[in-house]
């Protein structure tokens, strides 16, 4: 199950990025960290796959909102992960397809992803439509 992020949250994604990202960030910044992003969601996505028996977070995405003065708005994701113990391709799925469906609800033509895959996952990003770009950036044309 889908759905948006909340402070509640903090806790499951600082184990996801701790344990999956090797970020080593504390709760407490973590909290800190999301409900700065929290407060403004037209510039921030921010998304779970939840188990729907437990709200346990899965897996999470962050998006954010780039413009420019010579091409159209279009999201960056910054970050998706998922918990090792889970699919990472049904996951990662759902929360991009959720995106996806945002950028063409707000007219947008393009996503971004904002970091070099990693080996393990990168068959899935060519799957999902991204085309490797100049300076390590990847888009999907939507």
């Amino acid at each position: 199950m889908l759905r948006e992020v909340t402070p509640d949250d903090s806790r499951d994604i600082q184990r996801i990025n701790n344990t999956e990202l090797n970020k080593g960030c504390t709760l407490a910044d973590t909290t800190s960290y999301l409900t700065t992003l929290l407060k403004d969601p037209h510039q921030h996505v921010l998304r779970v796959s939840v188990d729907p028996l437990t709200d346990q977070v899965l897996a999470y995405l962050h998006a954010e909102l780039l413009t420019f003065t010579y091409t159209q708005p279009m999201f960056i994701i910054t970050t998706l992960a998922v918990s090792g113990a889970y699919d990472y391709d049904k996951h990662a799925s759902a929360l991009l397809t959720s995106l996806i469906n945002l950028a063409r609800r707000r007219r947008m033509t393009t996503v971004r992803l904002g970091f070099i895959p990693d080996p393990a996952t990168t068959a899935f990003w060519t799957q999902a439509g991204f085309i490797p770009q100049s300076h390590g950036l990847w888009d999907c044309t939507i």
